[in-house]
């Protein structure tokens, strides 16, 4: 997330809001783009609160989400 000014004074806010997953992407399926977000986490850590947030409403819309810990979660997350 980043935040810069115009030419005309104006600031703007850009980027991906806090709680957002460290691995953003769209996977095809049946000729359509899903949307991908996965949070990252090493064994026994938890995600805060607005990271959660943020993976159920990616699934709440019809992404696929998930907390994962090794890249076979990860992928066992994309074959679903």
């Amino acid at each position: 997330m980043g935040t810069f000014k115009t030419a005309d004074g104006a600031f703007v806010t850009a980027g991906l809001p806090p709680g957002s997953a460290d691995l953003i992407g769209i996977q095809c399926r049946a000729g359509k783009g899903i949307f991908v977000a996965l949070e990252v986490k090493l064994a026994g850590e938890k995600p805060r609160p607005d990271q959660l947030a943020f993976l159920n409403r990616i699934r709440d819309l019809g992404g696929i989400s998930g907390v994962v810990t090794s890249v076979d979660e990860a992928l066992d997350i994309l074959r679903t």
